[in-house]
């Protein structure tokens, strides 16, 4: 194999499971159709189950590609680097290159910064990877023989100097020929992707003027485009040979920017009777009636329009609809008909039937006042019901776009992390005051993200056994720091983007230290994306509140909070107001542990099937569950560890510790063995609070694994109940 391409997780998703996916990426799918085509041997590494940089690396190993290429983004850098450097420890003739957008505008400091990385890929690849790939080959992957001066588009090093090629300028150079993207192949008609999750490119490449956005920077404001042809045989080869439950997302900038041509694909998809969902992001001001009625005839179930902003004054600040500087139009009357085209266009949206409507805005946007972000968020307010939903981003300022060079005249700060890629944006305005409208997303990914959690609190498995134990999928961190020694741990121990829930003491501390923290986790690498802090609210160290970290991040509206119960609290939720699925029981004492075996007695007696529990109120979760069932106790398959603020490792919250942050994994198992030899049953090896005796006495006398599994099954149908409440 001669190249292996790797895209690692980036995404702090609701859905987990996903977000520790390694899967194929558009991007690298067309240029593995491209090097297919020319002869070179390439594969996506894909795992659909949660891995470990370890295991990771030994999977890319067995292989054997003489280059691994990584698809870069800010989200997923760190994971990127630490594969990297694990790739490159286990085999230092193996060839690492990083590609994709933090690469293209940051390729020198990427170098600078990584050792392990050999050369980085800027702008569009396929060129560039094609033309390096053959003089690679030339000297049989010897990087010291290669000689690389004249392939543009990388950065590399030389004598330990790191040196910037000039730029392959794609797009401008063949600005003149007609669907240039042509002569890429059609990833799935090359039978490389097989899923509708991925969407299509139909275009690259931006035309405008947007000071935040590199997309028209890196193309310099040129657009490529297929042909309708090779367009409507893709969506035909799709149409006909995958068949699954994903919108089909058109992935161009804006797939209206040429509206004309948009039009003719319509036309086109309809003329051939090609039936899949469709949806894409767009412009109010490159739509009209005829077009968006020809979009819902064509398929198109969702649209988006992009607004960012309804004030005049601040649209021009951006160069949403012309420069910034320009001075033809001082009364800012381009800007006031979009902000009319958007209103118009949601609400026409909806009248025609599109299924999904929903816009964008940003707030702390340059020259904006909190009273400017408040009346954007009164349009998106009056839009009423014609909006599903809208994405409400808070402005970042990102290297290379025009904004970060001029930032500071408006009063923005980019505030830099240790790694030089990463950076904190300042914003003029508290922009976690503005109230938000109802339909933001942030407010239902919240809500989602805080169930999800909820149930890892209970240490809910999602697996009942493992073959191997050789990482823990998630950590729970009961401390208010983050050290560099535990971020080294993690590096060994937790999945790849697997979940990180730290809780801090109060929220004095979780404000002190989340940013903090979030520095060292990017400093020392860590192998995920998936930090979600809580504060205790009430309660030191028993049970209590937790209140999201998000809530002061971004909006006090944007999630929920979950309360710890003692168990015989949680089974009398009727009196206290809370909702079942936002709360996690604990056995703080015998009486706790008692009260759950009489309640799973009395389901053993009365109840035989999820069905009949449905009858039932919901119930919260129950942390101490898997001492009643039949498998799956967490000290035993180890999905879950806590760890507390002296840096033990517990298995459970009634547990005592197991080994320290910095012991080996066989240490932490070994200890675990040695418990189980000493403990006078077989199934729980922390039965506190109550006695050893006891619990094999309640546990042997009546077996309370059926309603136990019972209340397992019935775990799902709460997180569907949430996800409908959301």
């Amino acid at each position: 194999m001669t190249v292996i391409f790797v895209y690692p997780p980036a995404t702090l998703s609701p859905r987990v499971h996903i977000s520790a996916q390694f899967r194929h990426c558009l991007g690298s799918a067309y240029l593995i159709a491209y090097l297919s085509a020319h002869g070179f041997k390439t594969r996506q590494f894909l795992a659909d189950e949660p891995i470990n940089a370890d295991l990771g690396v030994k999977r890319i190993l067995s292989q054997q590609p003489r280059i691994v290429g990584f698809t870069v983004y800010g989200t997923n850098y760190t994971i990127c680097q630490l594969l990297a450097r694990k790739l490159k420890e286990a085999d230092p003739s193996l060839l690492i290159l990083f590609g994709g957008p933090t690469p293209t505008v940051q390729g020198e400091i990427v170098l600078e910064e990584n050792s392990f990385v050999d050369i980085a890929v800027q702008n569009e690849g396929e060129e560039t990877v094609l033309e390096l790939l053959t003089v690679l080959d030339g000297v049989d992957f010897n990087l010291n023989k290669a000689c690389l001066e004249k392939v543009k588009g990388i950065c590399y090093r030389e004598s330990e100097q790191v040196i910037k090629n000039p730029p392959r300028n794609v797009f401008i150079d063949h600005k003149e020929t007609r669907d240039y993207l042509d002569k890429y192949p059609s990833p799935y008609i090359n039978g490389i992707l097989t899923t509708r999750q991925l969407g299509i490119i139909t275009a690259r490449g931006c035309n405008q003027h947007c000071v935040y956005c590199n997309c028209a920077v890196m193309a310099k404001r040129c657009i490529a485009t297929h042909s309708v042809d090779q367009v409507i045989a893709e969506l035909d080869y799709i149409s006909k040979t995958i068949n699954d439950d994903h919108l089909l997302d058109i992935f161009d900038d804006a797939f209206t920017l040429l509206p004309e041509r948009a039009m003719e694909i319509c036309q086109r998809i309809i003329e051939n009777k090609i039936n899949l969902p469709l949806t894409c992001a767009t412009r109010c001001d490159r739509v009209s009636e005829e077009l968006l009625d020809k979009m819902k005839e064509a398929g198109f179930k969702a649209v988006g329009f992009s607004l960012e902003s309804a004030v005049p004054r601040v649209l021009r600040a951006i160069g949403k609809m012309q420069p910034p500087k320009t001075e033809s139009d001082p009364n800012y009357e381009k800007e006031r008909e979009f902000i009319e085209k958007f209103k118009h266009y949601v609400t026409y949206a909806r009248k025609i039937g599109i299924e999904v409507v929903y816009a964008s805005i940003m707030v702390g946007l340059p020259t904006e006042t909190p009273e400017d972000a408040m009346e954007t968020l009164q349009v998106i307010e009056s839009l009423g019901e014609n909006l599903d939903f809208y994405a409400h981003n808070v402005f970042q300022v990102y290297p290379g776009t025009p904004i970060s060079v001029t930032h500071r005249k408006y009063g923005l700060g980019m505030e830099p992390f240790d790694n030089r890629i990463h950076y904190r944006t300042i914003h003029p305005y508290d922009t976690t005051r503005l109230k938000l409208v109802p339909n933001a997303n942030l407010i239902g990914d919240g809500i989602s993200m805080d169930k999800v959690n909820t149930r890892h609190l209970a240490l809910a498995p999602s697996i009942m056994e493992r073959e191997k134990i050789d990482f823990f999928n998630k950590v729970i961190l009961c401390s208010d720091v983050i050290t560099e020694e535990l971020v080294l741990w993690l590096q060994d121990y937790l999945a790849i983007n697997g979940s990180l829930i730290q809780v801090y003491s109060n929220l004095e501390t979780a404000k002190k230290y989340h940013f903090e923290n979030e520095k060292v986790l990017s400093r020392c690498i860590s192998p995920t994306n998936y930090h979600a802090g809580y504060y205790r609210v009430q309660g030191d160290n028993g049970p209590g509140v937790l209140a999201a970290v998000r809530k002061f991040l971004k909006s006090p509206q944007c999630g929920i909070d979950i309360h710890l119960l003692e168990t015989k609290k949680g089974l009398a939720l009727g009196g206290l107001g809370i909702v079942p699925v936002n709360a996690v029981c604990i056995d703080k004492d015998v009486e706790d542990v008692r009260k759950l075996h009489g309640f799973l007695k009395e389901l053993a007696q009365t109840v035989n099937t999820v069905e009949e529990l449905l009858e039932r109120p919901l119930y919260p979760y129950f942390s101490s569950l898997c001492r009643w069932e039949k498998e799956g106790a967490n000290c035993r398959i180890l999905e879950t560890v806590i760890v507390d603020a002296d840096f033990n490792v517990k298995t459970c919250w009634n547990g005592n510790p197991v080994g320290k942050v910095g012991m080996s994994l066989n240490e932490i198992l070994q200890n675990l063995e040695k418990l189980r030899v000493q403990s006078s049953h077989n199934s729980c090896v922390f039965p506190e609070p109550m006695k050893d005796d006891e619990y094999k006495q309640l546990r042997e006398g009546y077996p309370l694994w059926e309603p136990a599994e019972l209340l397992r099954n019935f775990d799902l149908f709460k997180e569907f109940q949430a996800h409908v409440e959301v």
